[in-house]
């Protein structure tokens, strides 16, 4: 989440998985890690842009993206999903507010919504491609 909040998920449960991607080259397991979890994001930015308030512009709402971010040591990634600047810069005042604006908050709310099912999406995204790459082999 890109709007003043952060949060860390690790994913366990995923041995038989992980087994089968070991044997795999690193730029392939990578790429399907990363598919994975963009995927798995995707729907919670379409429900942030859904959430988010329009105003004369519509900056805002066509500022939310999925920015993906992949570490060179391990197979981690990291998925930012929000507004982005600069059509987006002013999405924290909007969520937060301001001293002579209430907050309206739309990345928390659907973030607390939709933040258990993420795991499982993940899950069921990372399951799907593997077995697509198991089944080219």
């Amino acid at each position: 989440m890109a709007v003043g909040a952060t949060a860390n998920i690790t994913i366990t449960g995923l041995k038989p998985l992980q087994k089968k991607m070991r044997r795999w080259p690193d730029k392939l397991r990578k790429r399907v890690n990363g598919q994975a979890t963009k995927a798995a994001v995707n729907p919670i930015a379409r429900a942030i842009r859904k959430a988010a308030p329009v105003g004369p512009t519509g900056n805002l709402k066509r500022s939310i993206t999925t920015r993906m971010k992949r570490y060179q040591q391990g197979d981690w990634f990291e998925a930012t999903v929000g507004p982005k600047w600069p059509m987006g810069a002013h999405g924290h005042l909007i969520e937060f507010g301001t001293v002579r604006q209430p907050p309206r908050p739309f990345v928390r709310p659907v973030w607390d919504g939709m933040k258990d099912g993420l795991l499982d999406e993940f899950r069921k995204q990372l399951a799907k491609r593997v077995e697509k790459e198991l089944a080219k082999r």
